[in-house]
């Protein structure tokens, strides 16, 4: 599978080059209602896959007493009612954590978007 000639949006990099800034990128070309190549889409869901693997269904998180937690649930597919959390509370981040309660995609139109 290659990438088109034709796209011009972000490539994914693979899971151990990701960038903050190819983040970004991405998030920014997708609000725009432009799709990812088919590639990037599919490597991407290869790799959370095996990260998936990895972890248990629950996790235990420790957070120090100073830092705080966005809990964020219901999504239900609206990528961009999680872009207006993202601005309003930041975007996730190891300094910034979040935790995403369930129903991501059961509804909404971007169900794709949220999952990417």
């Amino acid at each position: 599978m290659s990438v088109p000639s034709t796209y011009k949006g972000p490539v994914y990099p693979g899971k151990d080059a990701i960038t903050e800034d190819w983040v970004l990128e991405l998030l920014e070309y997708m609000k725009e209602g432009k799709v990812i190549d088919k590639k990037s889409g599919y490597m991407m869901v290869l790799d959370t896959l095996n990260i998936l693997k990895t972890h248990k269904t629950v996790e235990y998180i420790d957070l120090p007493d100073a830092h705080e937690l966005t809990t964020c649930g219901d999504v239900h597919g609206q990528y961009y009612d999680l872009l207006s959390i993202w601005e309003l509370n930041g975007h996730p981040s190891r300094d910034n954590p979040y935790l995403f309660n369930g129903d991501f995609v059961d509804r909404g139109s971007f169900s794709a978007e949220i999952i990417i």
